[in-house]
């Protein structure tokens, strides 16, 4: 069994450098595996970066912005942001859950990190 694409945490986020040390040696042991890892822990992805340097190709570490219409987070990583009223047309991909029963069927825009800013929808 192999799962070509994982995304971390569907509700909560990291806990602490060690968690984070901790999902980077499963996404190297994983290598055929596309992981997301979408969260607010700024502090812990620039300790990480500090330390260790960059993630593995194989995990996209997407910062989410704090608040909804704000800009999106720059920690030299992708990043996403979420709409109620702003228009991100310009910088970022809209997401197409919220027209797909809240799925990404074929779409895999927040495993790519050519993909700089994802914009997830408000509802």
């Amino acid at each position: 069994y192999s799962q070509t694409w994982f995304r971390w945490f569907d509700a909560g986020d990291l806990q602490g450098i060690e968690h984070l040390i901790k999902i980077v040696a499963i996404c190297k042991l994983t290598p055929a595996t596309n992981h997301w890892l979408p969260t607010k822990e700024y502090g812990v992805i620039r300790q990480y970066k500090r330390l260790h340097g960059d993630f593995p190709a194989n995990l996209v570490v997407r910062p989410s912005a704090p608040m909804v219409d704000g800009d999106p987070i720059d920690l030299g990583l992708p990043s996403s942001v979420v709409s109620r009223h702003r228009d991100y047309s310009e910088i970022a991909h809209l997401c197409p859950a919220k027209e797909q029963g809240g799925k990404c069927r074929d779409c895999r825009a927040c495993w790519l990190a050519s993909v700089k800013v994802t914009n997830y929808p408000a509802h």
